[in-house]
C-alpha cells in the first residue's frame, strides 16, 4: 500500500490519509487550535506548527539561571526563556517545561565570599534562605532561631527557611561547604541568582509571557481551556496566591483562573469570568485542591460560555455555575499566561468551544507511567505522612510527595519514609524506581491512603497485607503494573470497607502462593474482576473473598485451583452472592475446606462442590460449617451425596450443608452410609 506523508507533521499512514500532529493533544476526540508544549518544546497556533518565537512573547530584563539534564546550573541571557528546566524527583533529573518567575528576586548574599559571617539591614517581612550542600547557618537578628542545617548535594537536598527578621540588622554565619546559597525577600525560594561582586546586590528581573490575540483561538459562544506544571507559593492569606493565567480586556471584562488562599481553606482553584461587570466564578468543591509547596504539581483547567462556567483538577470536575448571562468579548484581547506565578509550566491547551465537563475531567486527568502512584489526604497542617515498608528485598528509589518534596530511598526503614506536610489537602505521591513492597498492615498512616492511581512497575515482590486497613481508600487502579514476582498477595486489600470496585484484571498473580484473605472485609465491594488471575502456584485461599457482603456476583471460573491446600472460608459470609460456578476447581490437594460458603445466604445456584475431590481432607473438623445458611436447591446436594459418598473420605468429619433437602433413592442411601460407614455427623435441612 502507497503511503502518504503530512507536510505538517511528516507522520505517515499507512492508509492514505493524513495524520494530524495535533491528535496526540485532543481531548474526547477534539483537537486544540492552540498547543504550548514547553516540555516537548512544540507549539501550534491555529492548529498549524508554529515556534516559541511566533507564537508568544517572552520577557525578562535580566539573566537567569535554570537546571539541565545532569543537573548542572545553566544560565540564560536577557530575555531568553528558560526552556528544559529539570527537577530532581527522587530519582532522575525531569524535564519539567518552561521555567517562569513573574516576581523579581533579589540575591542578598555575595556568593565569593558566603562562606563567611554576612550583615544585612533588612525589614520585617517574610525572607527566604536556601542553600544546597553540607553546613551550618546560624541566624541572628531573627525570630526564627539558628542554626539551619543543610546536608547532602544536588539539588533534591536543597535546605530551604523562610522567616521573618524580628530586627533590622541580619546576620548570618555559615560554617561548612555551601553551594547555591541565597537570601532573598520572598515566602519562598526561587531560582539562583549568583552574586559574584563583593558588595552590593544583584536582582533577577521579573518574566512575562504573553500570547497576542491574533494566536488565541476564539469563539463568542465557548472557549475551554488547560494548563499543567508545577507551582511554587505561600499561604499569605490573599485571595490570589497564583494566577496561572490572565485574558483581560479591562476589568469589567475578563477570565481568569488562580489559587485563593484568603479564607479557611487554603489552596481553593477558582476560575471567575466576568462580561461587562457582572461577576461569576466556579463553584468549587469546597476543598484544598493545591496546598502550598515548592513545584507543587497541577492539572487544571475551565470551559466558559454564555450560560456557564466550570474547572476541573486533576481529574475531578466542580459542579457548573449556570449563572452567567454573557461571555466577554476577549477576540482583540491579549492572553497573559504565568501573569502572577512562580514555578514551571509543561503545557497549554486552548479550545474555542465547550469541551463539557467530560472534556475538562479528561483533560486534567492525572497521567503515569511505570510509578506508583497514590493520593494521601491530610488534614492539618505539619502533618507527617510515613510510607511502610517490610524488610524484604532492595530498595533504591525516588519519591514525590506531591507538595514538591522529594525523597531518595535506599532500606526499608529508610528516615526519608517519613515527609512532613505544611498544609492539609490532598498529595498525589509517586515513587519510582525499585521500591519491592509496601506494608500498611493494619497500621501506621493507613487512614490517610483515599486513592491508588497506578500500581506501576517498580520491582514488586511482595503485597502480603499491603493496604490492610486502609479503609478510606475509595479507588484503587492497578493500571500499567507488573506483579509478576509478587509470591505473597494475603491480606493484600483486607477491611477496604470502602472500596466499591476492583478490576484487577492486569494483576499477573503467577508467581502468587499466599492470597488468603486477599479481600476479606471488603464489605462495600459490588464489582469485582479477579477473572484473569492465574492461581497455578497458589496454596493458601482461605478467606479470600470472606465478608464480601456487598458482591452479588463473582466469576472465579479461571480459577487453577490444582495447587490449593486451604480453602477454608473461602466465600465465608457472603451474603449477597446469588449465584456461584465453582465447578473448575480442582480440589485433590485441598486439606481445608470449613466454612467455604457458610452463610452465603442469599445463594440460589451453586454449581460445583457436587464433584469436589474431597479425598485430601485428613481432620475431622475440614467439613464443618461447609455450607451452613446455604437455602435450599442452592446446592446439587443429591448429586454430592452419591459422589463423596463414592469417595474414601476421612471419618468423623461433621458438615453442615444447611438448608439442603436429599432425595429418597440413591441420595437417601449415600448419606445414610456417610453417618454409619464414615461416621459422619451431617446438619441438613432432611428429607425433601
Amino acid at each position: 500500500m502507497r503511503e502518504i506523508v503530512s507536510p505538517l507533521s511528516g507522520i505517515r499512514s499507512p492508509f492514505g490519509q493524513l495524520t494530524s500532529p495535533l491528535a496526540s493533544y485532543a481531548v474526547l476526540g477534539i483537537k486544540p487550535e492552540l498547543v504550548f508544549d514547553f516540555d516537548a518544546d512544540k507549539y501550534f497556533v491555529n492548529s498549524r506548527r508554529s515556534t516559541f518565537s511566533d507564537s508568544i512573547t517572552h520577557s525578562r530584563a535580566s539573566t537567569a539561571t535554570y537546571v539541565d539534564s545532569t543537573g548542572t546550573l545553566q544560565t540564560a541571557g536577557i530575555n531568553e526563556p528558560r526552556i528544559g528546566h529539570h527537577i530532581y524527583n527522587g530519582s532522575a533529573w525531569v524535564n519539567e517545561g518552561l521555567l517562569h518567575e513573574s516576581e523579581a528576586r533579589t540575591q542578598l548574599l555575595h556568593t565569593t565570599n558566603a562562606l563567611v559571617t554576612q550583615s544585612h539591614t533588612v525589614t520585617a517581612v517574610p525572607h527566604t534562605l536556601h542553600f544546597t550542600g553540607t553546613g551550618t547557618v546560624t541566624l541572628s537578628g531573627a525570630s526564627t532561631a539558628g542554626p539551619l542545617v543543610g546536608t547532602g548535594t544536588g539539588e533534591q537536598n536543597r535546605v530551604s527557611l523562610t522567616f521573618t527578621p524580628s530586627a533590622t540588622s541580619l546576620t548570618l554565619t555559615v560554617s561548612g561547604t555551601l553551594t547555591d546559597a541565597q537570601l532573598e525577600v520572598g515566602s519562598t525560594p526561587s531560582s539562583y541568582i549568583p552574586n559574584l561582586a563583593v558588595s552590593g546586590t544583584v536582582t533577577r528581573a521579573a518574566e512575562t509571557l504573553t500570547v497576542p490575540a491574533a494566536n488565541m483561538p476564539w469563539s463568542s459562544s465557548a472557549v475551554s481551556i488547560q494548563m499543567d506544571g508545577r507551582m511554587t507559593y505561600a499561604d499569605e492569606g490573599a485571595s490570589t496566591e497564583i494566577r496561572f493565567w490572565r485574558w483581560r480586556a479591562g476589568s469589567p471584562n475578563q477570565i481568569l483562573s488562580r489559587i485563593d488562599a484568603s479564607g479557611s481553606l487554603v489552596g481553593r482553584y477558582i476560575t471567575q469570568q466576568t462580561a461587562s461587570g457582572t461577576y461569576d466564578q466556579t463553584t468549587d468543591s469546597g476543598t484544598e485542591a493545591y496546598a502550598p509547596g515548592i513545584n507543587v504539581p497541577f492539572n487544571i483547567a475551565s470551559r466558559h460560555g454564555s450560560t456557564f462556567i466550570n474547572a476541573a483538577a486533576d481529574g475531578t470536575s466542580y459542579v457548573a455555575n449556570t449563572t452567567p448571562v454573557a461571555l466577554p468579548d476577549l477576540s482583540a484581547t491579549n492572553f497573559e499566561l504565568g501573569h502572577d506565578y512562580m514555578g514551571t509550566i509543561k503545557q497549554l491547551r486552548v479550545w474555542p468551544k465547550d469541551l463539557a465537563d467530560a472534556g475538562i475531567v479528561e483533560a486534567t486527568d492525572p497521567t503515569f507511567t511505570t510509578e506508583f502512584a497514590m493520593l494521601v489526604t491530610t488534614t492539618t497542617a505539619n502533618e507527617t505522612f510515613t510510607i511502610p515498608c517490610q524488610n524484604v528485598g532492595t530498595f533504591d528509589a525516588g519519591i514525590e510527595w506531591g507538595d514538591g518534596g522529594v525523597s531518595s530511598i535506599t532500606a526499608y526503614n529508610d528516615s526519608a519514609l517519613t515527609h512532613t506536610y505544611a498544609s492539609a489537602g490532598d498529595h498525589i505521591v509517586r515513587i519510582r524506581g525499585t521500591f519491592p513492597n509496601i506494608y500498611f498492615n493494619d497500621g501506621g498512616d493507613k487512614l490517610k491512603v483515599t486513592k491508588v492511581l497506578n500500581l506501576g512497575q517498580v520491582g514488586w515482590g511482595r503485597l502480603d497485607e499491603a493496604f490492610l486497613g486502609c479503609s478510606n481508600m475509595t479507588e484503587f487502579t492497578a493500571g500499567t503494573t507488573d506483579t509478576s514476582a509478587v509470591t505473597n498477595m494475603a491480606n493484600m486489600f483486607n477491611k477496604c470497607s470502602s472500596l466499591t470496585s476492583l478490576n484487577l484484571s492486569s494483576l499477573n498473580t503467577s508467581s502468587a502462593i499466599n492470597m488468603a484473605a486477599m479481600f476479606r472485609n471488603c464489605s462495600g465491594l459490588t464489582s469485582l474482576n479477579v477473572s484473569n488471575f492465574n492461581t497455578s502456584s497458589t496454596t493458601n485461599i482461605n478467606s479470600m473473598f470472606r465478608n464480601c457482603t456487598s458482591l452479588t456476583s463473582l466469576n472465579v471460573s479461571n480459577f487453577n485451583t490444582s495447587s490449593a491446600i486451604n480453602m477454608s472460608s473461602m466465600f465465608n459470609n457472603c451474603t449477597s452472592l446469588t449465584s456461584l460456578n465453582v465447578s473448575n476447581f480442582n480440589t485433590s490437594s485441598v486439606a481445608n475446606m470449613s466454612s467455604m460458603f457458610r452463610d452465603c445466604s442469599s445463594l440460589t445456584s451453586l454449581v460445583g462442590p457436587e464433584d469436589f475431590d474431597i479425598e485430601g481432607l485428613n481432620e475431622t473438623s475440614d467439613l464443618n460449617s461447609f455450607a451452613t445458611n446455604v437455602p435450599n436447591g442452592a446446592l446439587d446436594y443429591d448429586t454430592l451425596l452419591v459422589n463423596w459418598d463414592a469417595q474414601d473420605p476421612f471419618d468423623g468429619m461433621a458438615p453442615d450443608f444447611g438448608g439442603s433437602k436429599y432425595s429418597a433413592g440413591a441420595p437417601a442411601t449415600a448419606r445414610a452410609n456417610l453417618i454409619s460407614t464414615d461416621s459422619w455427623t451431617i446438619t441438613d435441612g432432611g428429607p425433601a
